[in-house]
């Protein structure tokens, strides 16, 4: 665990996450329309998220999606900053998608694959459009 990680984090969990699913990870938040922190950029949910973690954060029917923010730490070890309610996959990280991420277990690309194929597909139902470049 990196060391602001510990001091200032929330990144905690069963399983390390390998880092060489980021880019993978990454690449697919921004084909649902996010950012690369995880900020929900080109399209609006239809509720909140029901989280006390923050405002930033994007609900849909399956997933939960929480950047992580700095102005409300004493709740970001309550909540996970991507939740799949159909697996039960709870991912944290530090700063940005899959920093130093732990998940609530041992994470594989193929395991991980189907997942972000769902939240793609799930987030353009919504009217995502692709994140490219930073722009929306």
């Amino acid at each position: 665990m990196e060391l602001d990680n510990l001091l200032f984090g929330n990144s905690r969990g069963d399983y390390k996450v390998d880092a060489s699913l980021q880019d993978m990870f990454v690449a697919a938040l921004n084909e649902a329309g996010f950012d690369e922190f995880g900020f929900c950029r080109t399209w609006k949910p239809d509720a909140p998220a029901p989280t006390p973690y923050n405002e930033q954060a994007t609900a849909t029917h399956h997933f939960v999606i929480q950047p992580y923010v700095f102005e409300n730490l004493e709740n970001a070890a309550i909540c996970p900053n991507f939740f799949d309610r159909v697996t039960g996959l709870k991912l944290r990280w530090y700063r940005y998608p899959l920093r130093d991420s732990y998940a609530n277990y041992n994470l594989t690309r193929e395991m991980l694959a189907p997942i972000l194929e769902r939240l793609v597909e799930e987030c353009r139902e919504h009217g995502a459009t692709p994140y490219v470049n930073g722009k929306a």
